[in-house]
């Protein structure tokens, strides 16, 4: 149930901010935050409502910069702490469009290789211990075919980290 609520919270955060950027053009020449009456704000209240999303951050870049950002509801609903721009969410799988697009535009300019051992772009050395004489590549990465396990006792609640307090460096992880 939990997965299908992300899922879908995520998709309709998406095609809110989708739908945002392409309404922002007319209102670009007056400062974002003084335009509220017909603003985002009130859009994404609205989508808020009808999803039933309790806390929301969002934020628009334009020409690299950052342009307008804003929390909506609640971090923390039974205790009143307000969603806030800077109030750290799990990204979960929405991350990996991402991290696939970026894939995608370093192979497209020359960058890195689908093929290459992922040893050649690690400062530390990557290996499966089942197949430790076995390459491993972005493409068994992308497509999660490495064999590499990210299971407990490695995928916990331990892993997920705020502030930059790595409880140990990624290569001995």
């Amino acid at each position: 149930m939990m997965k299908k609520l992300n899922k879908k919270l995520l998709l309709i955060c998406c095609l809110t901010a989708l739908f945002c950027i392409q309404n922002l053009s007319a209102q670009i020449s007056t400062p974002i935050k003084n335009n509220k009456k017909n603003s985002i704000d009130s859009l994404i209240e609205k989508k808020m409502d009808q999803a039933g999303i309790v806390g929301i951050g969002a934020a628009i870049i334009i020409n690299k910069k950052l342009v307008w950002t804003n929390g909506y509801g609640f971090a923390d609903k039974e205790n009143k702490i307000p969603f806030s721009p800077t109030t750290i969410m799990n990204i979960a799988s929405i991350s990996k469009t991402f991290t696939g697009f970026c894939i995608m535009k370093a192979i497209e300019e020359g960058k890195v290789d689908l093929d290459e051992d992922i040893n050649h772009y690690l400062p530390f050395k990557v290996f499966n211990p089942n197949f430790p004489d076995e390459k491993i590549t972005l493409r068994h990465l992308a497509t999660h075919t490495s064999g590499l396990a990210d299971r407990y006792p490695f995928y916990t609640d331990s892993t997920y980290v705020y502030n930059g307090q790595k409880p140990e460096p990624l290569g001995d992880f």
